[in-house]
């Protein structure tokens, strides 16, 4: 029974942490097939290098074949995944654990082949168009960048394809920026030469036109420098420094040329706004960024004075801006005892000093908001008020807001809300006068409602509305006038088309001087009168001075009395 339970029951599994060189075949075997799940690459040649060396008579080599091919197909996915990374020798490296007994060995061997192959020729097709930009054979350069994108590699056929287009780009960029600065530079002249200068340092220093161009760059800064040198020997210090900005930092300059250069840079990298209210860390850079660069200047140099009395000045101005910098972090705290502590250090900066400007207006501009900070509760408690948005209480917030006087920092803030404040009281105060005027006017008076708005002042803040009501009512009143006296001077016409001139005089003045038709109406008797004494001359009879005319019509007789307010409100008597 014992015999046949150990014949029956499944080995034990292997503890793959205790495996040691004495360990079987089998154990280390089936170690190394689960070790190789992971499909990491040091797993995989640690599983291949196990079966590497057994021969082919060995007990588990039917299993060994399967697992090899596995763990060898695993390796060469992980070699063709560098290949795609442009790591062609990782990928041969990795391709080569594959050992020659494995199943796809030749297939390995084969894969490493044809990469080696296109990558010397994509290597050798990357050459040529290097040599073709070098001459700038742009034809030949864009047919080997064709041919590369033919290639069977992603590497050669994506990567390096776009890479060579943007080289290509590039460099007839440069090649122009080159063509144009020598251009520039052909002159002696040293604007064109300091703007020859700034058009190379355009290009990229990567680019063959850089290359080819470097001497004539550097001929050219020696020649701006030159021109600088001459003006700082007649005392033009600012002249020299704006002539030798464009030129590039070089050490291998002479020493003086050299030193000039650091000089006119350090003066360039030290002109900050110290008339700025609040220093800035910009401007500290520069500055010391100025100090360091002046501090290179050789003793022997013709410029080390004026660095040195540069240097004195620039570092007080850092040790103030550093002190006002101090200053501006204890005000930021907030609180008056912050404000008035910031205030009395930056008050230590003496008249004699660079930055006491921004010392005075920091020290202002603090002063203002402790100006805020006692202000601030009267505003407030104007403001609540107002909030309750009737006249007494919007007189009370006035009178509060009010306290607060002439060159205060809140007198603006103040005074505006005054303003408010008086504009919604003559709201409430005016508004029922107009709300008075709109009813009139939508029952049909007019000529009242024009009365009742008429009482709202032209400096109360309803004015304009007021106004714009009672055009509106004019005009309709306006209308109306037009409406009843359009029929009488048609009459007028009617009668002066019978050639009863008289009677169409007569008719047409009945339209008062306050009509709107009342030009029109004298428009018309004064030719009617013409027409009329030629007619009677023309009769052997005197003009007439008068004459009667017909009795009018009653619908003439009975005008509405929208007559009597447009001739009330557009008489010329009218106060």
């Amino acid at each position: 029974m014992v015999a046949y339970q150990r014949l029956t029951d499944l080995p034990p599994v292997p503890d793959c942490r205790e495996l040691s060189p004495l360990s079987a075949d089998a154990e280390r075997l089936f170690c190394a097939r689960e070790a190789a799940q992971s499909g990491y690459l040091g797993d995989l040649t640690s599983a291949v290098d196990l079966v590497r060396a057994w021969p082919s008579n060995h007990p588990l080599q039917r299993d060994v074949q399967a697992l090899l091919k596995d763990w060898s197909r695993a390796l060469l996915k992980l070699a063709n995944a560098e290949i795609e990374q442009s790591n062609l020798f990782g990928a041969v490296d990795i391709a080569s654990r594959i050992p020659a007994n494995s199943p796809v060995y030749e297939e390995a061997q084969e894969a490493i082949a044809a990469w080696q192959y296109q990558w010397q020729e994509g290597e050798a097709i990357y050459r040529a168009a290097q040599v073709a930009l070098q001459q700038q054979n742009w034809d030949e350069a864009t047919a080997q960048l064709r041919a590369l994108g033919q290639l069977q590699n992603d590497y050669w056929r994506q990567q390096k394809v776009d890479a060579l287009a943007q080289q290509i780009l590039l460099e007839q960029e440069a090649w122009r920026v080159l063509q144009q600065a020598r251009q520039l530079a052909a002159q002696p002249n040293p604007e064109q030469l300091g703007d020859a200068l700034r058009l190379v340092q355009t290009m990229s220093p990567q680019s063959y036109a850089w290359r080819a161009g470097e001497a004539e760059l550097n001929r050219w800064s020696q020649l701006l420098i030159s021109y600088g040198m001459q003006q700082w020997e007649q005392g033009n210090l600012e002249a020299a420094i704006a002539l030798v900005e464009p030129v590039p930092p070089d050490p291998n300059l002479a020493p003086e040329a050299y030193d000039f250069l650091q000089f006119s840079y350090a003066q360039r990298r030290a002109k900050v706004d110290i008339d700025f209210w609040k220093p800035t860390l910009a401007h500290l850079s520069g500055l010391l960024e100025a100090i360091a660069t002046a501090q290179q200047i050789r003793p022997e140099s013709p410029f080390y004075d004026q660095a040195q009395t540069s240097l004195v000045q620039w570092q007080a101005q850092v040790e103030d801006g550093l002190h006002l910098n101090l200053s501006d972090a204890i005000a930021r705290v907030g609180g008056q005892a912050a404000l008035d502590l910031a205030i009395a250090y930056a008050g230590q900066i003496e008249t004699e000093r660079p930055r006491r400007l921004q010392a005075q207006t920091l020290v202002a501009h603090w002063q203002q908001e402790i100006q805020r900070l006692e202000d601030r509760p009267i505003l407030l408690q104007a403001q609540q008020l107002a909030g309750e948005g009737t006249i007494p209480s919007l007189q009370a917030a006035i009178t509060q807001a009010q306290q607060i006087s002439q060159g205060r920092a809140l007198r603006i803030e103040a005074q505006t809300a005054i303003a408010t404040w008086r504009k919604r009281i003559e709201l409430i105060e005016d508004q029922p006068l107009l709300d008075e005027a709109i009813a009139l006017a939508q029952s049909g008076r007019l000529s009242d409602a024009i009365r009742a708005a008429q009482r709202i002042a032209s400096d109360r803040a309803l004015y304009a509305d007021a106004q714009g009501q009672i055009q509106a009512w004019q005009s309709s009143l306006r209308n109306q006038a037009i409406a009843n006296d359009q029929p009488l001077l048609d009459e007028a016409y009617s009668l002066a088309a019978r050639q009863w001139y008289s009677a169409a005089i007569d008719a047409a003045s009945r339209i008062g001087p306050d009509r709107p038709l009342y030009g029109d109406a004298q428009a018309a008797i004064g030719q009617w009168r013409i027409e009329r004494d030629a007619l009677l001359q023309q009769w052997g009879a005197q003009p007439a001075q008068s004459s009667s005319a017909p009795a009018p019509s009653r619908s003439q007789a009975s005008r509405s009395s929208d007559d009597d307010d447009y001739r009330d409100y557009y008489s010329p008597n009218r106060p």
